[in-house]
């Protein structure tokens, strides 16, 4: 007797997972909001890789103060009450790091072990905007290494490399045409700007993969999720 189901399942083409690429800054509070809507993406089936973005490169070491009462404490508190809907915690930091050493600290930490890239990535968020650590503290990143498994001693023989690893992303942003953090670049060069709220980030996700011919979970036809 035919196994029908087996012959079909071996005819059955292999559709690629589709992928994102999204650029972050680690002292970027949107960006750290946006590890929502990556989720939301990965939920629905893309893998979704985070790339460095140096926002302000201007800024010197030791960072700079964020001035009480000023603008950056609005949004701050809009960005917080955001998070707290979606089950992020965010304490607002008193100081605006130049977060340079710890994006190329991310990247050599790539280069070490692909695999941790996404979680360092979380814990040195998390470092930032749970914990108030100052990521221009060499122990700092070395402790996020350890957290994830990560050999600090290697991470840091990789940082010379890593520091084009930083330009070419940077390059590759320009050429995708993102100018700021967090921004979602899908294969098809479709661009999301900026957090979207998540109900737009999932519909415009699922309209990407309808045309692709592969929707997890929802509707090839309308590009609608399914509940």
């Amino acid at each position: 007797m035919v196994n029908r189901h087996r012959d079909h399942m071996a005819a059955a083409p292999l559709v690629p997972t589709p992928h994102v690429d999204v650029w972050i800054d680690l002292l970027c509070p949107w960006a750290y909001l946006g590890q929502d809507r990556t989720d939301a993406l990965r939920e629905l089936g893309f893998e979704v890789r985070s790339r460095t973005y140096e926002l302000h490169p201007d800024i010197p070491p030791g960072g700079r103060p964020v001035r009480a009462g000023g603008r950056l404490d609005a949004t701050l508190a809009r960005i917080a009450e955001e998070c707290a809907a979606c089950g992020l915690e965010l304490r607002a930091p008193r100081r605006v790091p130049n977060s340079g050493p710890a994006l190329t600290w991310v990247e050599a930490a790539g280069l070490v072990s692909p695999a941790q890239r996404e979680p360092i990535v979380r814990r040195l968020f998390a470092a930032h905007f749970v914990d108030g650590s100052d990521l221009e503290d060499p122990d700092v990143l070395a402790a996020a290494a350890t957290s994830v498994g990560v050999d600090p001693e290697a991470v840091a023989s990789s940082l010379d490399a890593a520091k084009s690893e930083l330009s070419d992303s940077m390059r590759a942003a320009r050429d995708a045409g993102v100018a700021a953090t967090p921004a979602w670049r899908f294969e098809s060069g479709f661009v999301i700007p900026g957090v979207q709220s998540r109900e737009a980030t999932l519909r415009w996700a699922s309209r990407v993969l309808a045309r692709s011919g592969g929707v997890p979970g929802g509707d090839a036809a309308t590009g609608r999720l399914h509940p």
